[in-house]
């Protein structure tokens, strides 16, 4: 029975063991992409947990009976076996000693504890964080309960899954001190790149990434979206944490020309390896792209290209509403490709971005964009602790990590 694995140990092939992400996260680590300090508790851990609780026929009887709730929370008040907390202490303590840490000068690392299934399914554990090994076993605990949720369980029935058939692992990854992530998808003729601020997309629904649709021959963007991002995901005091994006920063580029198209070869890079079509999470990591989650991309045949859904409906996106008069392509800079044309969500000028950015043109319209006041939503999981566990907005800490 193996408890703990680490990316050198598995590959592609490992689906049962580690999930379909932590088996594509493994794979395109032992190729050299660039990955986030991981590690996956397996699929038989967690077997082994209920074997050692001795609670897997009343987990299959309380399913049976649809008493979901109980399941949740007769895994929640199940003891963690020795052996499965020794394991994940060390491996969490192992990932304490890596080169970004000591750089931060803490010992504790935050993580980020992303659920991989053996299921071509999404389901909504959320992503959860953790910071030393105590909290990272409690929340590996609340990843487990978790999969039992009434909206999972409806999920799983409707793609004709019984959850007596997954195999759950968690990859816990270390969440790395990065400015700018997104996320990256590789379809047929081109490449979708969203990018925001912080260290993973912020999910609440005032804030727009950039987008862009890249050549997937050139490299080229065809064209591009600035987004107005209210929210953002960074590290303060060991804990990710949603604040405000800085004034000024807003409606800024968040990705050069360069960027974009190192985004675009990882991502062409990846699904050359995987053999498949990709949704990947990225972030901007010590000059590198690293990938930090892998799905395999299954577009409905009734669902359109990103250029093919503008040809069709040129103004349906609600969320990043285009201007009322066309935008013309920025000049280039001289000996530099030109800049696309960048649309924005409100109404504003000409700025330089952050320094190695390329000048996002202005845009008119005939009249002020408006934005939806509504309240701010949060993706962010948080867990109740028997320790008080304080939140202070300062300055930066450390870092964060996923799930499938």
């Amino acid at each position: 029975m193996r408890i703990i694995t680490e990316f050198n140990e598995v590959s592609r092939h490992d689906i049962e063991l580690v999930g379909k992400n932590g088996a594509m996260l493994a794979e395109i680590s032992n190729s050299k992409i660039p990955t986030p300090h991981a590690f996956i508790v397996t699929a038989e851990a967690y077997e082994f947990f209920l074997d050692s609780n001795d609670i897997k026929k009343e987990v299959n009887d309380l399913l049976d009976a649809g008493n979901y709730s109980k399941v949740a929370e007769l895994i929640e008040n199940s003891l963690i076996p020795d052996q499965i907390v020794s394991k994940v202490s060390k491996a969490y303590n192992n990932l304490s000693l890596n080169r970004e840490i000591i750089i931060a000068g803490k010992k504790d690392i935050t993580v980020e504890l992303q659920p991989s299934l053996n299921k071509d399914i999404e389901l909504s554990i959320g992503i959860q964080s953790a910071c030393g090994p105590n909290e990272v076993l409690y929340t590996l605990q609340n990843c487990w309960s978790s999969l039992y949720s009434e909206e999972n369980i409806k999920k799983l029935a409707d793609k004709g899954i019984s959850p007596k058939d997954i195999k759950l692992a968690i990859v816990i990854q270390s969440i790395l001190r990065g400015e700018k992530s997104g996320i990256a998808k590789t379809h047929a003729n081109e490449i979708e790149i969203e990018a925001t601020w912080g260290v993973m997309p912020p999910t609440d629904i005032i804030s727009t990434p950039d987008h862009y649709l890249i050549d997937r021959e050139t490299l080229n963007a065809k064209e591009g979206q600035i987004g107005n991002q209210k929210r953002m995901y960074k590290l303060v005091q060991n804990k990710v944490s949603e604040v405000n994006v800085p004034l000024g920063m807003n409606d800024q580029q968040k990705l050069a020309e360069n960027e974009l198209k190192q985004v675009a070869r990882q991502a062409l890079k990846t699904e050359k390896l995987l053999e498949s079509p990709l949704d990947l999470e990225w972030i901007k990591y010590a000059n590198e792209i690293v990938i930090k989650k892998v799905r395999r991309l299954v577009e409905s045949k009734n669902e359109a290209t990103p250029d093919a859904q503008k040809q069709e409906e040129p103004s349906s996106n609600e969320q990043k509403p285009e201007s009322s008069e066309p935008v013309t392509t920025a000049p280039a800079a001289e000996g530099n490709e030109p800049v696309p044309a960048v649309e924005r969500t409100e109404q504003v000028t000409t700025e330089q971005t952050r320094e190695g950015n390329v000048p996002v043109p202005a845009v008119e319209r005939t009249g002020p964009a408006t934005t939806e006041q509504v309240k701010e939503g949060t993706g962010q999981v948080t867990t109740e602790r028997t320790e008080p566990a304080t939140t202070e907005q300062a300055k930066e800490g450390t870092g964060q990590v996923t799930t499938e």
